[in-house]
Formats: C-alpha cells, sequence, structure tokens
C-alpha cells in the first residue's frame, strides 16, 4: 500500500512509517508489548530507579527488600506461604466465619482485588476530600469479561427491575457479523482451556496441601469466575443504576445487613483490624452484593465447599509462584505471553522495584526530584497548562449547543481545576523500620506480606479511614504496572474526585517537553498531554463529578441526549476507521479516551492560533507552523505493535490503536482539512468535523 500513504489517506502512516519499519527493541527490552514514547521513556525511568536502589547512600533496608525481591524464593518457602494460607481457610471453616475470611483476604492487597465482596479505601464520592471505606465487586482473570457468558454471541443479560438482573456495561457491545461472531467464539473456547490448564499447573508444581487434586482445580475456578460475572448482573431496582460509574450508596451496618442478605459489617471490620467499625460503608452495587452473599451462604455450594476451596487457594498461589524462578513461567507463559502477547519476561531487576516502591514510595519520590527536577521546564509546563486552560474557558463559551446551566458548570469547573506537577502534594509515609527491620533477605514475597499487612493496618484503618485525602501509591497486581500516582510514571491523569491533572516527574522527558524546541513540538506533546486530562473534566465520567469533586451529574437532560448523539458519531469514526485495516472493536470501550484525544488537539489548535495572533506571525508561517503542529502530533503517537499483540490490546486498553489516534481527531479540525485538501473519498475524510465541543 505504499503508494497509498499520503496525508490525504493516512497521516499517521505517512508521518511515522520509516521509524515503525525500523525501530527495534533492545534485548532487554522486550517485555515492552508495543513500542511508543510513553514505553520506552517508562524503561528509562525504570533504570533510573534502579540506580537509586543501588546508589552507597540509599538506606539499607531498600536495598535488602529490592534485593529480596530480586532472589528467587526457595519452593520449600512458597508452599510454606500458601500452607498457612490454606490454614487460615480450614480455621475460618471450622468457626463458621465467612466475615473473617473475606477480611482476612482483603486485608492483603495481592488477593483484595479478586475477592468476590472487595473492600478498599477511597475518597467518598459525595464528600470527595475524605477517605471512606468502599465494598465492590472483584477483578477476574481474564480482561475481556464475555470470556465468561455462556451464549456464543455474548448477548447481553436482560435488564430487569426489582432484584433481577441488568445489563452490566461491562457486556454491552455492538452488533457484529456472524464471521466475527464465530471467531471471537473459538478464540473464547481457546482462552478458557488455556485458563483452565494455567490454574491446573499452579496446583500441580506447588503440590497444594489440602487443595483439590491438580486435574479439577482449574475447572472450579472457571466456575467461580463465571458465578461472580452471573452475580454480577443482579440488580437492585431501589440502589442500584444502570450506569454503574454513579452506583453509590452509603450504608450503616443495619441497612448493610437488611439489604445485602445479612453481610455482617462490624464483624467483617473488627477481623479486618477496627478496633471501633466505621458507622458507614459505601457499597458499589447492592444487587451484586446481596446475591454475591446469598451464593457464598448457600449451605451446598457456598464458600466452603470443594471448588470455592480451590478458588480460595488459587487468588493467593497465582501471585506467590512469581517469586520463584521456575514457577514464574507459569504466570508469564499464560497472562502475559499469551493473553497479551508479551514475548519475553519483565527483567528481575525492574520487576523488583514494584515491591521496593511499594513500601517506599516517599523516599523514591523525593530522590527521584532531586536528581531529575528542572525548574526551567516546571515553570514553562505552568504557563503551557494556562493556555491551554484559558483555551478550554473559551470553546466553552462559544459553545452553541449546550444550555446556559451546562455551559456555567463547566466553566466553574475548568476554573476551579488543579493542577499538581512533578510529585503530589500529600504523601502518606513509607514502611515502618519496625516491619523493615524484620525483612527477610531470602523471601522477597514473606516481606511483601508484611507491608501489605502493615499497610492495611497502619494506614488504610489507622490514618486513612476519615481522613483528608492523600497519595496512596498503587499497584496493579495482575498487569504488574504503576497505577498510582507515583513521581516516577511515564503519564498523567485527571482525577474526577479531586478535579485535578498530574503530571508526575517521570513524564518530563525531552520526548514529551523540550523548552528548545519551539511551540509547535511542545504543544503537540506536553500541551497535548493537558488538553486530553482536561478534557476528561467535561466528558464521560467527567460530567459525572461537579467542580469539587463530588459526584453530581451537572449535565441537563436535553443536554445529554444531544450529546450522546454525537458521541454515537465519533464511535462510529473510529470503528469505521478500524474496519478498513480488517480490525473490529467496540469503540464504546475507548469513547472516554477519544473524546479526551478530539479535546486535546482541539486545544491545543485554538493555543497555536492564540500564539501567533499575540506575535502578528504572517499567514504563511502560520500555515507552515500549523504543519509542523500536525507533524509533531502525528510524530508522538507513533507506535510499533505487533500483530501478536492486536487483539489484546483491542480488549484491555481503554485507548484505541494510536494511529487511530492520531487520524480520526485530525479529520475533524477544519484547518487540518483545508491545508492538507482533504476532500470526499480520501480515507481521511469525514463527513463531520464537530469536536463536541
Amino acid at each position: 500500500h505504499r503508494n497509498k500513504i499520503n496525508p490525504a489517506n493516512d497521516f499517521f502512516s505517512y508521518v511515522n512509517r520509516d521509524w515503525i519499519r525500523s525501530k527495534e527493541l533492545a534485548a532487554d527490552q522486550q517485555y515492552i508489548v508495543q513500542i511508543d514514547e510513553f514505553r520506552l521513556a517508562q524503561d528509562r525511568v525504570y533504570n533510573q530507579l534502579v540506580d537509586i536502589v543501588t546508589d552507597p547512600k540509599t538506606p539499607a533496608a531498600v536495598k535488602t527488600l529490592y534485593n529480596s525481591l530480586k532472589t528467587s524464593v526457595s519452593g520449600t518457602a512458597i508452599v510454606s506461604h500458601i500452607r498457612e494460607h490454606v490454614r487460615v481457610l480450614d480455621e475460618c471453616i471450622a468457626e463458621d466465619n465467612l466475615w473473617k475470611f473475606l477480611a482476612y483476604l482483603n486485608a492483603n492487597e495481592f488477593m483484595r482485588y479478586a475477592c468476590p465482596i472487595s473492600w478498599d479505601m477511597l475518597p467518598d464520592e459525595q464528600n470527595s476530600r475524605a477517605f471512606i471505606s468502599h465494598l465492590t465487586y472483584p477483578e477476574l482473570s481474564l480482561y475481556d469479561y464475555r470470556y465468561y457468558l455462556r451464549d456464543a454471541s455474548f448477548r447481553a443479560k436482560t435488564a430487569k427491575s426489582g432484584s433481577g438482573k441488568r445489563t452490566h456495561t461491562r457486556f454491552k457491545r455492538r452488533s457484529a457479523t456472524a464471521a466475527t461472531i464465530q471467531k471471537e467464539k473459538d478464540y473464547k473456547h481457546v482462552v478458557l482451556h488455556k485458563f483452565v490448564a494455567y490454574v491446573n499447573k499452579i496446583f500441580a508444581v506447588t503440590g497444594l496441601a489440602g487443595a483439590p487434586s491438580s486435574s479439577s482445580a482449574g475447572a472450579d475456578v472457571l466456575h467461580i469466575e463465571k458465578l461472580l460475572i452471573d452475580k454480577l448482573a443482579c440488580f437492585n431496582g431501589k440502589y442500584d443504576t444502570e450506569n454503574e460509574d454513579m452506583e453509590y450508596v452509603k450504608f450503616t451496618h443495619d441497612e448493610l445487613a437488611k439489604h445485602c442478605d445479612g453481610f455482617d459489617w462490624h464483624e467483617f471490620a473488627k477481623c479486618l483490624g477496627y478496633s471501633s467499625p466505621p458507622r458507614h460503608v459505601v457499597c458499589s452495587s447492592v444487587g451484586y452484593m446481596k446475591c454475591i452473599v446469598e451464593a457464598m451462604k448457600n449451605e451446598q455450594h457456598g464458600w466452603k465447599s470443594p471448588k470455592w476451596r480451590s478458588y480460595w487457594i488459587y487468588i493467593y498461589a497465582r501471585h506467590a509462584i512469581q517469586y520463584h524462578a521456575a514457577w514464574s513461567s507459569i504466570q508469564f507463559e499464560f497472562c502475559f505471553k499469551f493473553l497479551r502477547g508479551q514475548m519475553a519476561p519483565m527483567p528481575q531487576r525492574i520487576f523488583a522495584l514494584f515491591g521496593t516502591t511499594f513500601a517506599y514510595d516517599t523516599f523514591f519520590a523525593a530522590e527521584y526530584k532531586r536528581r531529575y527536577f528542572n525548574q526551567a521546564v516546571h515553570d514553562y509546563t505552568v504557563d503551557l497548562a494556562g493556555r491551554v486552560i484559558a483555551a478550554a474557558k473559551d470553546m466553552v463559551r462559544q459553545n452553541a449547543w449546550v444550555s446556559e446551566g451546562t455551559r456555567a458548570e463547566a466553566l466553574r469547573k475548568i476554573t476551579s481545576l488543579r493542577l499538581e506537577i512533578g510529585t503530589p502534594s500529600k504523601m502518606g509515609p513509607d514502611v515502618s523500620p519496625a516491619v523493615s527491620a524484620k525483612f527477610d533477605a531470602t523471601d522477597g514475597w514473606a516481606n511483601l506480606m508484611a507491608i501489605s499487612a502493615w499497610r492495611t493496618r497502619e494506614l488504610f484503618i489507622g490514618r486513612y479511614e476519615g481522613a483528608p485525602v492523600f497519595n496512596v501509591p498503587a499497584i496493579d497486581w495482575n498487569q504488574m504496572k504503576f497505577v498510582g500516582s507515583q513521581s516516577y510514571v511515564v503519564n498523567a491523569y485527571y482525577t474526577e474526585n479531586t478535579n485535578s491533572i498530574y503530571l508526575p516527574m517521570g513524564y518530563f522527558q525531552t520526548e514529551f517537553v523540550d523548552v528548545g524546541k519551539g511551540v509547535e513540538y511542545n504543544l503537540a506533546r506536553i500541551g497535548y498531554t493537558i488538553g486530553h486530562e482536561l478534557g476528561h473534566s467535561i466528558h464521560v465520567f467527567g460530567q459525572l463529578f461537579d467542580h469539587t469533586g463530588n459526584m453530581r451529574n451537572w449535565w441537563s437532560p436535553r443536554d445529554s441526549a444531544i450529546y450522546n448523539r454525537k458521541l454515537a458519531d465519533i464511535e462510529r469514526q473510529y470503528e469505521h476507521a478500524a474496519r478498513r485495516d480488517g480490525i473490529v472493536f467496540d469503540a464504546k470501550m475507548t469513547l472516554s479516551e477519544d473524546l479526551a484525544d478530539i479535546t486535546g488537539l482541539k486545544l491545543c489548535e485554538m493555543v497555536l492560533n492564540e500564539h501567533h495572533a499575540r506575535e502578528k506571525t504572517l499567514a504563511p508561517l502560520q500555515m507552515l507552523s500549523f504543519e509542523r503542529f500536525y507533524t509533531e502530533f502525528a510524530n508522538q503517537n507513533r507506535q510499533k505493535i505487533y500483530r501478536r499483540s492486536i487483539f489484546a490490546q483491542l480488549k484491555s486498553n481503554p485507548h484505541p490503536l494510536d494511529k487511530y489516534r492520531t487520524n480520526v481527531p485530525l479529520s475533524r479540525m477544519q484547518l487540518f482539512n483545508k491545508i492538507y485538501n482533504i476532500k470526499p473519498g480520501d480515507e481521511m475524510h469525514w463527513h463531520s468535523d464537530d469536536v463536541v465541543w
């Protein structure tokens, strides 16, 4: 297709084709699934963190923890840990105390997310300045939840009122062709077969004490995860909503017991470590809570049954084996190589960083800032952010289709937007010396368990409940990546419950901001990033939270109806663009990011226009400037993704492929279409240049 690659048909490939063809990863970078500027920069930051660890001045406890996580734990020690887990399970069964066992699981951050009733300490959606306990549903093993559904076409459950079933948004999808449905059905069976085999291998290599036979464990775990999916569709007409992002009910102990089949909040909280259980807890889905408690309390098939026993052991053992040199390959082969298309395991020197920063985030944040903070870059970013925010206010004021009330709320939200750069303003303490003094140099898993117990006991329960919100370092232990506001993350975030944009220190690499390279270069990078994150504040999830960060939908019904029609057209465009490449995906899954991309690009256009008006740039030079800006925008989005990884990325990544993140927003810019003479029939052409806001 070389002759077809031109600005009018594929601007992304026109700009990036040579880089995509030539770019290769170094031997120690083979763990990177898709090659782009963010992941390459994060790899560099990982190595900067390793340099911090190995610095002679770094505290001995940090080094001890890091080295223990680089060292393979013996099989004997791993099995001993699993036996202790099983002992606690049997103790709770003997006491017939479900609440004690659920509390035990939730006290461990490696199991918490997979617990059928998952507890966490989060900002209160109705009082975003304070933490409160939350109870919600779990995250399961497979990223596409439709793999668990029985029907071949992945049909959505039928929505009903009362305590019946509802269509969970995870199950919603656009209709697909028969061939696509059959292809996904076939792949689903491959995934499930490999998943069962993966679980069986965990049970087989560890010879799990008190476990079912290794040949049945995988089927048992799959059965339980299918049960959990079924209960996710339960719906309480009084408390639940069809929009799960608005699910919020604050219950007392008695109310939770009444509506959730006797859930004992007092006993659960006491076993979790509270000396005095909090008066209120937020429940994300009352229907699910009621149904899953009923299922776990079932005399014959409940939490004490053999199938549930397999699940309880699995959610612990799958993490423990990652710290054994040979057994870790079981996790890698299924979860990373098969599901995500990752060709090599993460190097052990990087893998060990996650547990180390988990314990010493404040130390690493301070040291990273000391080494890499650049005042000139900081000041440039603050100034550029101010220009982007000013453009956003102008965009909202000029909007002709939203009502005055919605416009006023949007302006209020943008005006109240808080920008954090470098490190979070409020950070918690690092792990206690009383814990670090007992670190085992040969057992990194035992050290992580001690750290997790300390965080739950001393931080989440001892300091956070009801307290003002401050930074909590978070790690996705399932995918092994930073997902919190660590200052050494190469990413940027908009947070609804604080109405704030956060740009970590790790983001300030020359790939994203370089004060010597001109306004076009920086607008297409850090300017676009700021605009993208600002876009989240007024789109999709941002609509559900007001300027203070509290949950409140500030859109009128009339405006929401118009907005949703505009979104449907954007959704169709992304799917149409992908379909030309033979790729079928559900653009509903990426809509929030798509809208932020379009808004971010439009805001940068406005800032560049304002720059030229202020500088009185000659008209021909303005056109050259915009050509450079569009080229820099496509260049900063460059991405090389291996075919084996595309399917997994489409299912698990909230962003579309970067080719579509580039071409679709550009196709909606009037000036881009004018400069490159885009016309009907060109692949970069779309019937609408509506940028929504």
